[in-house]
């Protein structure tokens, strides 16, 4: 009787083991799964911001007038990848 309960200790004890390393790979893989899904989110959203700065672009046109020799002043500012880039032009309008 005592040999068959020791058996059956045995037979849990390895049942429990074998629980415990199915669990502890489940975990592995979720985190796995976890990490994955962050990676492919970062990537996405710095896709996404990449094309929205490619698909946008503003020009702003500005104009001052002076009552002597009026010069006209051009400002366009594009917005190329992730940086804006100013430019300023004067223009000399005889009339």
């Amino acid at each position: 009787m005592a040999d068959a309960k020791q058996q059956i200790d045995t037979i849990n004890d390895q049942a429990n083991a074998a629980k415990l390393h199915a669990l502890v790979e489940a975990q592995e893989q979720a985190r796995q799964n976890i990490s994955n899904l962050a990676d492919q989110a970062a990537v996405f959203g710095q896709q996404e911001t990449q094309h929205l700065l490619e698909s946008k672009t503003t020009t702003i046109i500005t104009s001052q007038s002076q009552a002597s020799g009026q010069t006209e002043a051009v400002v366009t500012v594009p917005v190329t990848g992730t940086s804006i880039v100013e430019s300023h032009t004067e223009v000399a309008v005889r009339g």
